[in-house]
């Protein structure tokens, strides 16, 4: 007689049940663990995007050639220095070095190739990726955070990076439009798109571009992170996700920490699998030329960033690519370069200097508009941390007035005084126009500017944001004159009370800290959203798949194919939407959460609040003058208006009586004419609905 399993089991005493189940309990439990729980996780990830085990070609070298190359990398590299011991301007260098001494550890440090010899002495002769690096340097000393200085493991940390998982759960200054802090969700640019790039890193990682020049062309996210996978690392949305061994392996540790890493072999290639993957310069030479992260090491992507592919002093740029060149990308994302610009680079200071690091983590600051995460959000990257509160000195006819600006202005309103000319301020994706030259079809860069009330924009600014990437902050005056965003509306919302909706939930929030006048890079795009997932502030910004976008010139095409990418069809279903599409949705205001499934209707549509991204670089000596900001209306850079000072006020700040007692500079900028618009093609137009210009 065959006895089923319900039977057997009433047949057990109660004590030999519990037994059985904690058994079971810890067999699942060994299964688990012997299984890892990231390689579980990876199983949940479709296989086009799930990580593998990467084979790079491995370069060995005879000790007759590693000799060649370490007196070849003596010849090029002995001028290299962490602090420029020639800097391109000599006067700006000693006036920083005695006025910061002690301050800014790089000053005279030289950056020297001391893996040379401990490579000779070892031994090593291959360079096999973090493998080799692990040899010597599994365990780091970092600062802790406490002043001191503490012994961590050296994969760990780097795995805890945003460089490394492109998102994490906190650091965030980001308020959702609900009234809500944004947390519990990850963050990062690797679920959303972006109206700059125009994708989600899932779906604009890697990819290969065939242009109707006859060119096959390197395109993607993944240029600029140094996980070498076919796409990021999704697992790292899961809370307590260890990446795993082949994530870990894929590394570009050379890109941050070797002084002659070769761009050139920064390329795509397809795999045997068929995926897309970014290509790394593993070389004995550029492995034997590691130095502790430069500048020049950060600038090879983040120039990309700031003064933009096109700027001609972008190194990388230069070095496209042996084979699959890189395509480079018109209209400057922030405008702010630093090579040629910037007073501190040329000065010799590091980025290090300002950006403490803890090893692998790196402080972004205590403040932001955006939602990307922050390694390290206790720690300030702040003027004041070198320049004091107080840090004009040498003029005595001015420096009490300039002082007593810095108590309402931040340092940048006046000392970031002008973007590149290319610098982008209107993208339109949904209309894109053909580049003869490249090739392929390109997004419609509406309007370049780099001049202030154009591109950049001035606002109070507590060192909070909101959730599409503004500014929040209040005029100190009380009069509640003053609103940190304007929303223009959907025609479904055109009777919602926007601004009765601020005064509840949002001037509470702008008005929490302390508020200074702040330049921002004013920026707004044309993208497809769905229309199924839409609230008054917006909806959900679709992204394209690059190759459709760039060799047909049929937006809507794109997008339809990137949402048949196998993660953006999870991302609309029921997993997804429990474990962080409802939440992005709450923080968009739409109470109903995440719909799903995919509507299937999209629709163009210009952001409802212009974006107003963070200004920190390109700083100059050559700051904006008295008479720039204060003059009559129309003829001055700062809209006293609309930073909510009343009428009367306003008649003084414009006509200040104290402006007699200080010369005028004939040397100084001019107050730029306004506006100004950069014709960027010959079929640039004004697309309708756009936002109006100042």
């Amino acid at each position: 007689m065959r006895i089923t399993m319900p039977q057997f089991l009433k047949k057990l005493t109660k004590t030999q049940r519990w037994v059985i189940r904690a058994v079971l309990g810890v067999v699942i439990v060994a299964l688990l663990v012997d299984l890892n729980y990231s390689n579980l996780a990876n199983l949940a990830v479709p296989s086009v995007h799930r990580s593998e085990k990467i084979r790079y070609a491995v370069q060995h070298v005879s000790d007759a050639e590693f000799e060649r190359i370490a007196a070849q990398l003596v010849v090029e590299k002995a001028p290299y220095a962490s602090a420029d011991p020639a800097p391109q301007n000599a006067d700006v260098y000693r006036a920083v070095a005695q006025q910061l001494a002690g301050k800014v550890s790089t000053f005279d440090r030289r950056a020297g190739l001391a893996h040379i010899e401990r490579f000779r002495r070892a031994g090593i002769r291959e360079y096999r990726g973090p493998e080799t690096c692990l040899q010597c340097h599994e365990k780091i000393r970092i600062k802790d955070g406490k002043g001191g200085y503490e012994l961590v493991d050296m994969r760990r940390n780097l795995e805890q990076s945003v460089h490394f998982t492109l998102n994490r759960f906190t650091g965030s200054n980001t308020w959702g439009f609900n009234g809500q802090k944004v947390s519990g969700i990850p963050l990062g640019k690797i679920d959303r798109a972006c109206g700059i790039p125009g994708s989600f890193t899932w779906t604009g990682w890697a990819t290969l571009v065939k242009t109707k020049t006859g060119e096959t062309r390197s395109d993607g996210c993944g240029q600029c992170h140094p996980v070498g996978q076919p796409g990021p690392i999704t697992g790292a949305m899961f809370p307590g996700y260890n990446p795993t061994n082949a994530e870990f392996a894929s590394t570009d540790c050379l890109i941050c920490h070797s002084a002659a890493y070769d761009m050139n072999r920064k390329y795509v290639v397809k795999d045997a699998d068929g995926r897309y993957r970014w290509n790394q310069d593993r070389t004995m030479k550029a492995a034997m030329a590691v130095v502790k992260p430069t500048s020049d090491n950060c600038l090879r992507c983040h120039e990309h960033n700031h003064g933009g592919d096109t700027y001609e002093n972008n190194k990388a740029a230069k070095q496209l690519g042996y084979i699959n060149r890189r395509l480079l990308h018109p209209g400057a994302k922030r405008g702010t370069p630093n090579t040629d610009y910037d007073v501190h680079y040329k000065a010799g200071v590091q980025c290090l200097d300002c950006h403490e690091s803890h090893g692998h983590l790196m402080a972004r600051g205590t403040q932001g508009t955006d939602l990307v995460s922050n390694d390290l959000p206790g720690v300030q990257v702040t003027c004041e941390n070198c320049h004091s509160g107080s840090p004009h000195v040498q003029n005595r006819t001015t420096r009490a007035f300039l002082n007593a600006h810095t108590d309402k202005l931040a340092c940048t309103t006046c000392h970031i005084s002008k973007l590149r000319d290319d610098n982008v301020v209107l993208r339109d994706w949904t209309d894109p126009v053909y580049d003869a030259a490249e090739g392929i079809w390109l997004y419609r860069d509406v309007l370049r500017s780099g001049q202030p009330g154009v591109a950049i924009t001035y606002r109070w600014f507590n060192g909070d944001g909101h959730f599409m990437a503004g500014a929040l902050g209040d005029n100190p005056n009380g009069l509640r004159l003053y609103r940190s965003f304007t929303t223009t509306p959907d025609a479904a919302y055109k009777n919602f009370d926007y601004a009765g909706y601020y005064e509840k939930v949002f001037r509470p929030i702008a008005d929490a800290g302390k508020s200074k006048i702040s330049p921002f890079k004013r920026f707004n795009a044309k993208m497809y959203e769905d229309m199924g997932n839409q609230g008054p502030f917006g909806g959900m910004l679709m992204p394209f798949d690059y190759n459709v976008y760039y060799e047909t010139g049929k937006p809507r095409d794109a997008v339809m194919k990137a949402i048949k990418d196998p993660l953006i069809q999870k991302m609309y279903g029921r997993m997804f939407k429990w474990y962080m599409m409802d939440d992005f949705m709450h923080y968009m205001a739409i109470d109903k959460g995440w719909t799903i499934p995919f509507s299937g209707r999209i629709e163009p549509r210009w952001m409802r609040q212009d974006a107003t991204l963070m200004l920190s670089h390109s700083v100059t000596k050559d700051a904006l003058q008295c008479r720039q900001c204060h003059a009559p209306k129309g003829e001055g850079v700062m809209p006293f208006e609309e930073l909510g000072y009343p009428a009367g006020r306003v008649n003084d700040l414009r006509n200040l009586e104290e402006l007699r007692m200080i010369p005028a500079t004939p040397a100084a900028p001019q107050a730029p004419a306004l506006p100004r618009a950069t014709k960027v093609t010959a079929a640039l137009r004004v697309t309708a609905g756009a936002p109006a210009t100042p």
